[in-house]
């Protein structure tokens, strides 16, 4: 099984089309923050953020198993629950990541279902 790792900016009708034939275990979107401002700061990509919510939905239209997960840092962090509400609002798991240690400890899930 695979799971693909992107931040769901580049999800085209091709990539989808892809997706049906050899389908993924899930698809594991990076989401940087939960508005333009936030997200855009961070990946310094105008638009960045619309089109990572373009791929999200795509994928939830065509019945892909989506996670998404953030990397708690400074400048995303008083976000955290808005972007918690973002995943339960898309029905999909949310793992948060923190920076500089073994993922092993600080990948933790919300919710009752784990990862």
């Amino acid at each position: 099984m695979v799971t693909v790792f992107t931040n769901g900016t580049l999800i085209t009708d091709s990539i989808l089309k892809l997706f049906e034939d050899l389908p993924p275990h899930a698809v594991e979107i990076s989401l940087y923050g939960a508005n333009a401002i936030t997200y855009e700061k961070i990946t310094g990509v105008q638009g960045s953020y619309g089109q990572c919510l373009k791929g999200i939905e795509a994928l939830l239209d065509h019945d892909i198993k989506v996670k998404l997960k953030t990397i708690l840092m400074t400048l995303n962090r008083h976000e955290f629950h808005d972007i918690e509400n973002m995943a339960k609002e898309y029905g999909v798991k949310f793992i948060i990541v923190g920076p500089g240690s073994p993922a092993s400890i600080l990948i933790l899930t919300v919710g009752s279902s784990p990862v």
